[in-house]
């Protein structure tokens, strides 16, 4: 999958990428992301960095957990999940757009 998505990346360009994620990111999955995005960049790129922030949870990824937590009869988990993937919806907002301009600034020192 990662194959189809990164083929044909620009070479000899200044690369930074930006990625959404359902659930909260945290900085330890922004690593791991990072990391194993890394072997897909062209040798001869200028990379620059990884701008990852709060998206909205997919329908597909949502009936997922769903049926864990349903499974597990965790009820109280199963409402802060509910609750959390409301608050998601509108991700990313327009603070998520303005910190990933500031991320492009700081990483091509504008």
């Amino acid at each position: 999958y990662a194959t189809d998505r990164f083929s044909g990346m620009p070479e000899q360009k200044t690369i930074i990428l930006f990625a959404t994620c359902g659930m909260n990111p945290s900085e330890s999955y922004h690593q791991v992301l990072e990391r194993n995005l890394e072997p897909f960049l062209p040798e001869n790129c200028d990379y620059r960095g990884f701008y990852l922030c709060q998206g909205a949870i997919n329908e597909e990824g949502y009936q997922a957990i769903r049926r864990r937590f349903e499974q597990s009869s965790d009820a109280e988990t199963l409402e802060r999940f509910e609750e959390f993937r409301i608050g998601t919806q509108d991700r990313p907002n327009q603070s998520d757009l303005e910190n990933g301009k500031e991320y492009v600034r700081s990483r091509l020192n504008l």
